[in-house]
């Protein structure tokens, strides 16, 4: 932007000095020059030596004394007819206001200093004062004008090879970014600024820098990897007695552990944050550290005190002429008022807050809030309203998710904002009831399917659409293969029997910096994406892929309430049932039932899957009973439930006896994925891995079988020990007796010391077989949900683990992938896209469907129940051949507990498109 603008309002030089208090040279009094110049010499070394070192913050007391020097200096200077140091100073005062949050003083003075700058064509004085012009818009909330203007200064900047304001520059428009919500441009912006400042040796800068980037994958929901960050940036900015920046970390941090549930550490880091801005006078950031206090109190459910903190945090942000903070604090005490019940007034008070984001242009910034008014107007039995505001926000939440190029960066948005779908989807069912022949429950379809695997399924799509999409930049290729490499080796090392506690320190952090640029490199190759259309389900080749035998049913759990959505051939029909706290407590207890198979417990576990039963498919009874097959869409808790082990008719039929189970990400998965493979293609081959020889990765395999591998392994295992990963005899006969039902010349089978990672990824049958079978162990990490892994041998150039981050990278053949191990299937949940970890894996890599564990099984039925399942496997399709090894296996004496039987479940694909194979269609009616 050109400082000539301004001169639309009119307003010259003098008077704006005028404005600013500070008198023309043609009103002061005549006196002796060389008084005069010494006098503003001293004002102005005197408070330039204040803040000449922007990396330490001047307390409040000390800034208005230093605004008052600068402001006489000027004075002086125009008396003087200097110019130069007219603009200079004005400049400081531009600076210092703007530190003591006076944005309308800052931003004249800055205009002021710019004319001069212009008219004497100091460039460096020009981007400076540009610099402060465009904090005082941002500050103000006028963020496109600021970015305007931090794009003009950081260029001159750059051009005058200064490169600590071009780095300031840099950071205040990836805030602005940032406020505004473009994530992908703030992380962008921060990314250059962060070379920058490691290229010219600017510690502090590079601390800023990390802080923010950190701070971004909090906000996108990375909040694992943002914590790591910021609290080594605490303890660094500690080291270098910064203490603003720590301050700003311990926020952040505090934000951070909040996500975690790491609540009193959270409290903590918010009353070190708040305690130093306290001491620094700096009372914009101890408002915003009350309003993460006040965020806290209401998670954990104080809410009388949330609010009193929510308003104390408003009425700072009014005093200091804060608009987006007074916006922001406004809308937080509305949610408060809202979870109170009294949902009349917290509308009212969000309709506020909405217009005032409106005239600051923040249009963005009004997704939660838009979001809340929704559930408000639910609340207030107004559908029609809610569906307006879902949809609005919606649209917003859009734009957002498609700017950013990463795809785990855009799950993770995504993930805590997907209330917004269930709003749209309770309210459209809430207007059929209305108005039944309107098309509604087909639009709640389309809403429910939006929030459901959206990352996976823009992946798979991206991954068909280009052979090279892996590689789409041979460089990045190039280096993401060489950290790939190296990663491996350091985890090997970590795994080995024995580390002294400084060289474990030392690969710990190289492993950590790896996989952050892995992760890095992950989303620069796989960018295309990010433009994948949004998934629009056919809903009548749905439909007709269902038939007369298949329904679908699709849950959508949200906090008021969940979706439950049945689809067949005949139409759609939807049911609201209890929130995901509901859900959860009683998922949760039948789980811990079927997990213990003990005699005692089966009068309890059989009235709890009677309960779950009725909760989750009793609705739907009416609609899916003369079905054979059903095909589940679950959400949240109900990703860790074996449908087959509830049961419907008040107990009295287990879903098992009546339906074969297939899982699925959404409808739209199955229908992208099974458009995809053409029958036929390759013949029926097995790939089988069993039972491999766990050593430590130093070659020291022990008769035993042992793991050595220590602690590294508990962290990707989610805490199991060593003791848990025992050597599997039974897998042996397992594979042995499977292979018998593939001709000799279409299986391969790798047991005990052939079973090993380097081996199994070298061969050819691993990406061009149509069964891959794993009978061996997993690990599943939370924490770390691209590490989670099967266990396979090691060696020199491997360290054993077959991880999730590596199947990416493969490109297979597979109609199946069969994971025989413990917990196969588990990694956390990631809101709308499932349990992230080997299922996904193997699904993106190519696999038409996967079969996988809820919990860890016994060695002895696996072999019997995957025995069945192969047999059966030769007549019939996989999720039919799966019941009915079920059901054998149900009825062998001592396997009759679901333990043994309930917990290996199929996900994917189990049709093919229509438009391949013909297949008979049924009548499809709309409801």
């Amino acid at each position: 932007m050109d400082v000539k603008v301004f001169r639309n309002t009119g307003v010259a030089v003098t008077a704006v000095l005028c404005c600013l208090g500070v008198a023309s040279g043609a009103q002061m009094e005549s006196g002796n020059d060389d008084r005069t110049r010494r006098e503003a010499e001293e004002l102005t070394s005197r408070a330039i030596a204040v803040i000449e070192d922007d990396e330490k913050s001047p307390d409040g007391e000390k800034l208005l004394s230093t605004r008052d020097d600068f402001r006489r200096a000027a004075t002086l200077w125009e008396g003087l007819g200097d110019r130069a140091q007219q603009g200079r100073c004005l400049h400081g005062l531009a600076y210092t206001s703007v530190l003591l949050d006076d944005h309308e003083t800052a931003a004249a003075a800055a205009i002021a200093a710019s004319e001069i700058a212009e008219e004497l064509g100091d460039s460096k004085l020009l981007s400076l004062s540009l610099g402060e012009l465009a904090i005082a818009r941002l500050k103000q909330g006028r963020n496109p004008e600021a970015e305007e203007v931090f794009l003009r200064a950081a260029e001159l900047a750059k051009k005058l090879g200064d490169d600590r304001h071009h780095h300031t520059m840099l950071h205040n428009l990836a805030s602005s970014y940032t406020v505004r919500k473009s994530y992908q441009d703030a992380l962008d912006t921060h990314r250059e600024a962060l070379e920058l400042a490691r290229r010219a040796e600017l510690d502090a800068k590079e601390l800023s820098s990390l802080i923010s980037i950190a701070s971004i994958h909090a906000a996108l929901g990375d909040p694992e990897r943002a914590s790591r960050r910021l609290a080594e940036a605490v303890e660094l900015a500690a080291e270098r007695g910064d203490r603003r920046r720590q301050a700003w970390a311990l926020r952040e941090l505090g934000e951070a552990q909040v996500k975690l549930e790491l609540f009193d550490q959270a409290r903590l880091s918010y009353e070190r944050s708040f305690t130093i801005r306290r001491e620094l006078g700096n009372r914009r950031g101890a408002a915003m550290v009350v309003n993460q206090l006040a965020s806290l109190e209401k998670k954990l459910g104080n809410l009388d005190r949330a609010y009193e903190l929510f308003l104390e945090a408003n009425t700072i942000a009014v005093e200091l002429d804060d608009h987006v903070g007074a916006a922001v604090t406004r809308a937080n005490a509305a949610r408060v008022l809202l979870q109170s019940g009294r949902p009349k007034e917290a509308h009212a008070m969000m309709a506020e807050t909405l217009a005032s984001l409106e005239n600051l242009g923040l249009r963005r910034l009004q997704i939660p809030t838009l979001n809340n008014m929704a559930s408000a107007s639910l609340e207030l039995d107004q559908p029609e309203r809610a569906r307006n505001e879902a949809l609005t926000a919606l649209s917003m939440i859009e734009t957002v998710r498609g700017e950013l190029a990463d795809p785990d960066l855009r799950a993770r948005y995504l993930a805590p904002r997907r209330e917004v779908f269930v709003s749209l989807a309770e309210a459209l069912i809430l207007l059929d009831r209305k108005d039944p022949e309107s098309g509604y429950l087909e639009a709640a379809f389309a809403a429910s399917e939006r929030a459901h695997a959206r990352t996976l399924l823009e992946l798979v799509k991206a991954s068909s659409e280009s052979a090279d999409h892996r590689t789409g930049d041979a460089e990045l290729a190039r280096r993401r293969e060489a950290v790939v490499i190296e990663l491996s080796e350091v985890q090997g090392k970590l795994l080995a029997s024995s580390l002294a506690a400084e060289r474990r320190t030392e690969l710990e952090t190289r492993r950590t910096q790896l996989d952050d640029e892995r992760r890095e490199l992950d989303g620069a190759l796989r960018r295309r994406a990010a433009t994948a259309e949004e998934p629009t389900p056919d809903l009548t080749r749905l439909q007709h892929q269902l038939g007369n035998d298949t329904a679908l049913v699709e849950y959508l759990v949200g906090k008021r309430s969940t979706v439950l959505l049945v689809v067949t051939n005949q139409g759609v029909t939807a049911h609201l049932l209890g929130g995901k706290d509901v859900i959860r407590s009683e998922v949760e207890a039948l789980r811990e039932l079927m997990m213990r198979p003990g005699r005692r417990d089966r009068a309890r576990l059989d009235r709890a899957a009677a309960s779950v039963g009725e909760m989750l498919l009793g609705p739907a009874v009416s609609r899916i009973a003369r079905r054979e097959r059903l095909v589940v869409v679950p959400d949240g808790a109900l990703h860790l439930l074996p449908f087959e082990a509830i049961s419907t008719d008040g107990g009295e039929t287990r879903v098992v006896d009546h339906w074969s189970i297939t899982y699925a990400p959404s409808a739209t998965f199955l229908q992208t994925v099974g458009g995809l493979r053409v029958p036929g293609t390759s013949g029926r081959s097995l790939f089988a891995v069993a039972d491999p020889v766990l050593g430590d990765p130093g070659g020291n395999v022990g008769e035993t079988h042992e793991v050595a591998w220590n602690d590294e392994t508990r962290q990707l295992a989610d805490g199991r020990g060593v003791e848990d990963l025992r050597p599997l005899p039974g897998a042996r006969a397992e594979v042995a007796e499977i292979a018998k039902g593939f001709s000799a010349d279409r299986r391969t089978i790798l047991i005990g010391e052939t079973a090993r990672e380097d081996v199994v990824l070298a061969h050819p049958m691993f990406t061009n077989a149509s069964h891959l079978h794993f009978a061996t162990h997993a690990l599943a990490s939370s924490d770390l949900p691209e590490h989670s892994g099967l266990v396979l041998g090691s060696s020199g150039t491997s360290d054993g683990l077959l991880q999730a981050f590596e199947i990416f990278d493969l490109s297979l053949d597979a109609e199946m992938v069969v994971l025989s191990g413990c917990e196969t299937a588990l990694g956390p949940e990631l809101s709308g896209e499932g349990l992230i970890g080997l299922t996904r894996a193997f699904l993106y890599a190519g696999a038409d469907s996967v079969v996988m564990s809820l919990w860890p099984v016994e060695d002895r039925s696996t072999r019997e129940l995957m025995d069945s399942f192969y047999r059966l496997l030769a007549d019939a399709d996989p999720a039919a051949a799966l019941r009915g090894a079920k059901l054998e296996l149900a009825d062998t004496p001592g396997f009759d507990h679901p333990f043994h039987w309930a917990p290996f479940v199929l996900v994917g694909v189990t049709w093919e498109d229509p438009k391949i194979n013909q297949m008979a269609t049924g009548t499809s009616e709309s409801h």
